[in-house]
């Protein structure tokens, strides 16, 4: 953390940065012959987990007009969030090499390095790797597309979970869909295999003593067009279990 601290403010790359704190530790109980030859070894020795810098002369990769549109959230509410707006994580990304990692690596280095929450830090990802062009909106890395959708209702979670749990319930809004039942977590979330493959995760949320969220996340579909195909399906579907779960 020192050493991205440096980083930050100074603008060195990984190895400058880390072979002055190393020299600044040690000359406190070494001679300064030591601490020399101490910061020389340790900038012509770069550990394996050095991330990629650019060159400290390269130009940084602009980011297009409508970056928050295609990140998926502004400026106000990823600051808020993290402390940070688009341009200083995709800058601050960038020097890590972050456009030649994995998804899962990102998402971790920008929660534990920098202490940001896991689900913030998953949408910091995800509007990192969409700017850097390595997915489409509603792509996953993988090539595949994703849609989601949510709804929220006059009722207790409980009542969410038994209109998606109870095969007689289900059947009143969400007639001719076989799912099968992955896991469960009690009134917490599920996970479902839909019958053509399509993986479906279900989210509870309570937002008071009768007020509550469901949130539908499906992955799997070849292309944007049965994405969005989908995404219009199950907005119908969750329209009609409000409907049958908190009628007006």
């Amino acid at each position: 953390r020192l050493v991205r601290a440096r980083m930050a403010k100074t603008g060195e790359s990984y190895t400058t940065a880390r072979a002055h704190i190393i020299a600044k530790n040690r000359k406190q109980s070494t001679t300064p012959e030591a601490a020399e030859s101490i910061a020389a070894t340790a900038s012509s020795q770069p550990t394996p987990a050095e991330p990629a810098a650019a060159p400290a002369d390269a130009a940084p990769l602009p980011l297009p007009d409508d970056y928050e549109k295609i990140a998926g959230k502004s400026d106000a509410a990823v600051k808020k969030a993290s402390g940070r707006t688009w341009p200083e994580w995709v800058a601050l990304l960038d020097q890590h090499g972050a456009a030649s990692m994995e998804h899962r690596a990102i998402a971790k280095l920008v929660e534990e390095e920098y202490g940001v929450g896991a689900w913030w830090a998953q949408t910091i990802t995800v509007g990192y790797e969409r700017l850097r062009g390595l997915r489409d909106v509603g792509q996953r890395r993988g090539g595949s597309y994703e849609a989601s959708k949510s709804v929220t209702v006059a009722a207790p979670v409980e009542a969410l979970r038994r209109a998606l749990y109870d095969p007689e319930q289900r059947k009143r809004w969400l007639p001719d869909v076989e799912l099968v039942i992955r896991t469960a977590t009690e009134a917490k979330s599920m996970r479902f295999r839909l019958a053509d493959g399509i993986r479906m995760e279900v989210y509870f949320t309570a937002k008071g003593p009768e007020k509550s969220a469901l949130s539908v996340q499906l992955q799997g579909f070849p292309d944007k067009e049965a994405a969005q195909a989908a995404k219009e399906f199950w907005a119908e579907r969750l329209a009609a279990l409000k409907a049958l779960v908190a009628p007006e």
